[in-house]
């Protein structure tokens, strides 16, 4: 699986990370998103809990959790703990590559809001990939540059991803190995 923007996030973020750039090199726009890509990789190696709502099709949508604790990320699917096959440091690994092998991106600051009391840039960001087109907003913490928010919208399909994220008090989940 591969990561978006580089948590995006992307969680970012947990999702997310099927859905990477691979079409044309002549529309990425690396410098209008250095930002955006510098927050992803650093939610990567930050310790957080992130909150991700998936409204993927028809029906209810899904609501899923990650933990990272900086060496460990653990995932919750349908209700249950489990510890991550990838590596926080092969995530980080594989959205450098993804970011340098990108094909179309472009990104730009869209205005300032508080996001639970912290002053964030909220970034727009637009990729076309294999897998389809995505458009997100990133909301990213003016002092940390860490990414506080993430909304995607995959394509023309509908599908929805949110992505919240809690750097406070981080700990791995009970009785996970």
């Amino acid at each position: 699986m591969r990561r978006c923007h580089g948590s995006m996030f992307i969680g970012l973020s947990v999702v997310c990370v099927a859905i990477v750039p691979q079409v044309a090199r002549a529309q990425k726009d690396m410098a209008s998103c250095k930002v955006v890509f510098e927050a992803g990789q650093k939610e990567i190696s930050t310790p957080n809990h992130s909150y991700i709502t998936m409204n993927l099709g028809p029906g209810a949508p899904t609501m899923s959790e990650s933990i990272t604790t900086g060496r460990v990320r653990y995932l919750r699917v349908d209700g249950k703990w489990m510890r991550s096959p990838i590596t926080p440091q092969e995530e980080l690994t594989r959205t450098q590559s993804n970011i340098r092998d990108a094909k179309a991106y472009s990104c730009h600051k869209v205005r300032t809001e508080s996001v639970s009391g912290i002053t964030a840039t909220v970034y727009s960001v637009h990729s076309v990939t294999e897998a389809g087109t995505v458009d997100s907003q990133v909301w990213i913490a003016n002092g940390t540059g860490l990414p506080l928010r993430e909304e995607s919208q995959l394509g023309d399909v509908g599908s929805r991803i949110s992505t919240r994220f809690d750097y406070a008090d981080v700990r791995p989940p009970a009785g996970v190995q």
